[in-house]
């Protein structure tokens, strides 16, 4: 089962009401709608007119052409190829964690933390000349989701599916480094949960970068 070939497309979904199984209702798509380019390609979030209308759909296709080919799937490096196809795709074919984009997020981490720090302070006018964000200074999740997110991928990603996805690395953070703790990762330093946010955790914003960019 290692004989593959991989089709990477987006296509123009069709489906627009999951609970409707009519098949009067099916519409035929005659020549997919093919794209390699994201809306964050330019380094910037423009999707185009059918960005809300479309989906990714990567076909993993394996055997047959290689004779000397095992018949026997081996389903563990099903999953491992599923797994890298998707990382190939989303992380450097189609990456949403672009040079721009991670320069705009330093940037506004930073800023957030200025103005925390002036509001600490009792200011009444933040300080524009801004130094970088230091790698162990912390902003709460809720935060976080508001730097790392525009508007339109908020309306997609809710903050409940966000401190999901969160948890979800903090544990493999953790499985990979053989740690039970939620802080003992090294990408994971420092986001402890302090008690007084509503949403419990909080990101480093080297870890934030690391963060939208193994989960997206």
């Amino acid at each position: 089962g290692t004989d593959w070939k991989d089709i990477k497309v987006c296509v123009v979904q069709r489906c627009k009401d999951p609970q409707n199984t009519d098949p009067s209702q099916k519409e035929e798509l005659d020549e997919p709608k093919r794209s390699s380019v994201g809306p964050w390609s330019s380094g910037t979030f423009r999707p185009t007119s059918d960005y809300n209308n479309t989906v990714n759909v990567i076909l993993l296709r394996t055997g047959g052409m290689n004779a000397s080919a095992s018949a026997t799937l081996d389903r563990q490096l099903v999953a491992e190829h599923i797994r890298s196809s998707n990382d190939d795709w989303f992380q450097r074919q189609n990456p949403m964690v672009t040079p721009t984009r991670e320069m705009d997020i330093r940037a506004a981490f930073t800023g957030a933390c200025q103005r925390r720090t002036n509001d600490d302070a009792n200011r009444q006018q933040v300080d524009t000349t801004t130094k970088p964000t230091p790698p162990t200074v912390t902003l709460p999740l809720a935060e976080c989701y508001h730097i790392l997110f525009n508007d339109e991928e908020r309306s997609y990603l809710t903050l409940e599916f966000f401190t999901q996805d969160w948890e979800a690395f903090c544990r493999t953070e953790n499985e990979n480094t053989g740690s039970a703790s939620d802080t003992h990762s090294s990408r994971l330093e420092g986001c402890v949960s302090p008690e007084t946010e509503s949403v419990p955790g909080c990101m480093t914003v080297d870890t934030a970068i690391a963060f939208l960019t193994e989960m997206q």
